[in-house]
């Protein structure tokens, strides 16, 4: 009888393992489909609003868009070596369980905001035409290209919030909550630069309203983007 418990209390060990193993396994799977969705709909959203949308509507319209946004992709790059920072410490405070460093570090993820992404919006906000300028933008299209820039850059702020406190996040262990506000701002993204970017058509017998803004439609729909994908995140 002895022998035959020690044999079950075995079984049940090994079969508790197991589920242990299923459900670390399954976490990670969760957490890494929730990075790679999240890394995955600012690229569509690239796609079919820049590449599809806007390549529509001409080669100086893309390049409008391609030459204004290409030093400042430069600049995220500052603020996502910082976003790994960040979420390298709140991982550690995290996976020490002292929530009160946990609260300090969100705050002074909130400073780095302040102390960095402010200056970084202001200094692009005004050099929205020089940028463009320096880059070689053609006479033809260096006005679109400028106005571009002023319009997107004025929502940069709130671009740059959302990476902050998406990597805080991430080190919290919560990868879920970027992932469904990227999914929704990407949505929103290109939903809205659909309606500002053509004029009124008429799809399979449906009109669809539209502005017809053009590429300055486009930076409206960014700039839109960006405001409410920061605030929800803050939020």
């Amino acid at each position: 009888m002895e022998k035959l418990l020690n044999q079950i209390l075995e079984n049940l060990s090994f079969i508790g393992m197991c589920v242990a193993i299923i459900a670390l396994l399954f976490v990670l799977a969760t957490q890494a489909l929730a990075l790679i969705l999240y890394s995955l709909f600012p690229v569509l959203s690239f796609v079919i609003s820049v590449v599809s949308m806007v390549g529509s509507l001409g080669a100086e319209a893309t390049a409008a868009i391609s030459i204004s946004n290409s030093p400042v992709f430069l600049l995220n790059g500052l603020i996502m070596s910082l976003g790994v920072g960040i979420t390298a410490l709140v991982a550690r405070a995290t996976g020490r369980g002292d929530e009160e460093a946990v609260r300090k570090l969100m705050r002074h993820a909130l400073l780095a905001i302040v102390y960095v992404g402010i200056p970084i919006t202001l200094v692009v906000i005004a050099l929205y035409r020089q940028i463009p300028l320096w880059m070689g933008a053609d006479a033809s299209f260096l006005d679109t290209a400028a106005r571009y820039n002023l319009i997107v850059s004025c929502g940069r702020i709130f671009s740059l919030t959302a990476m902050i406190l998406n990597s805080a996040f991430r080190g919290y262990g919560d990868t879920k909550t970027p992932m469904k506000i990227g999914i929704v701002v990407n949505l929103l993204n290109v939903v809205l630069n659909f309606l500002l970017i053509y004029p009124t058509a008429t799809y399979f017998g449906i009109t669809v309203p539209g502005a017809g803004l053009g590429v300055i439609g486009a930076a409206v729909a960014s700039a839109i983007a960006f405001a409410v994908g920061g605030i929800a995140i803050t939020v």
